[in-house]
């Protein structure tokens, strides 16, 4: 199985991330892989370079990841460009590691404020369970300056985890993330995605006859059973049942079709499927 990874921002202190190595793996974490996001400004590189000669004496793998748009490697952010040029680095190195099953750290706490913001875009489009971002928080000494890579004997530091929300949907967030290797792309498309599942669903219902909506209506949006439907309608319980199967089958093919894989259709998916949208779109 794979191992863990350690994704991070870096500026001028890349001891940042070796002590939120030290303390991670004192939690039980066993990271074999780092990554670091850098800008190709001569400090940084410097940093970098120590960083790779102390993770190699660490026994882990390192790959540095530089930042680089149309115009070359990026030394600070100054443009739009040079930002999207970050954000299609953070894209590029999440996405190998949620490809490669590797369960992620992402460490915020190196480099400029923008670099940290925009990991925790890239982490709301890939974390799964398991992932976790990190804010490392040093006392009394700064981090800045000082060229000591690990934590010495009274030093006082901690990692605090921060919170990420994913993207609701997760099969079909990684259905999107699997056909774009541009994350603006990928994210406009999972913007849009609440109103496309609207427009499928409408499509779908208008598909169905005037009787056919209104058995949907009492049991996806009011939750009725056939029994009830039966009573409510004035028909025999087993009309109702004939209906629904109608149903099951027209929207397993719908569904198949717009997939393009076989998708099986009860009651149950039925209600999952269009309970959150019927009270608009079954009453228009």
């Amino acid at each position: 199985m794979p191992g863990e990874a350690l994704i991070a921002t870096v500026g001028v202190s890349p001891q940042i991330v070796t002590i939120t190595l030290d303390l991670l793996i004192a939690r039980g974490h066993k990271i074999d892989l780092v990554i670091s996001v850098h800008t190709s400004a001569p400090a940084i590189l410097e940093g970098i370079k120590r960083l790779d000669d102390e993770l190699s004496a660490m026994g882990l793998s390192h790959q540095p990841a530089l930042i680089s748009g149309r115009n070359g490697p990026v030394d600070d952010f100054r443009t739009e460009e040079d930002a999207t040029a970050l954000l299609r680095t953070l894209y590029r190195e999440m996405h190998s590691l949620k490809k490669s099953g590797r369960r992620v750290h992402l460490s915020i706490s190196g480099g400029r404020r923008m670099m940290s913001a925009y990991a925790l875009v890239i982490a709301q489009l890939f974390f799964e369970p398991g992932d976790k971002a990190w804010h490392l928080f040093s006392e009394p000494w700064e981090l800045e300056g000082d060229t000591r890579m690990h934590l010495d004997p009274g030093d006082k530091a901690m990692l605090i985890p921060v919170p990420v929300l994913p993207w609701k949907d997760p099969d079909k967030v990684k259905m999107i993330l699997s056909a774009h290797d541009d994350p603006w792309e990928a994210i406009r498309e999972i913007e849009n995605f609440p109103v496309m599942a609207r427009q499928q669903r409408r499509e779908f219902l208008q598909s169905l006859t005037q009787a056919e909506r209104e058995l949907v209506r009492l049991m996806a949006g009011e939750g009725l059973g056939y029994a009830d439907i039966a009573n409510r309608l004035s028909k025999s319980r087993q009309t109702v049942a004939n209906q629904a199967s109608n149903v099951y089958r027209k929207l397993s093919a719908f569904l198949s079709r717009t997939k393009g894989e076989e998708v099986k259709v009860n009651r149950a998916y039925l209600i999952h499927w269009l309970a959150p949208y019927i009270g608009r779109e079954g009453e228009e």
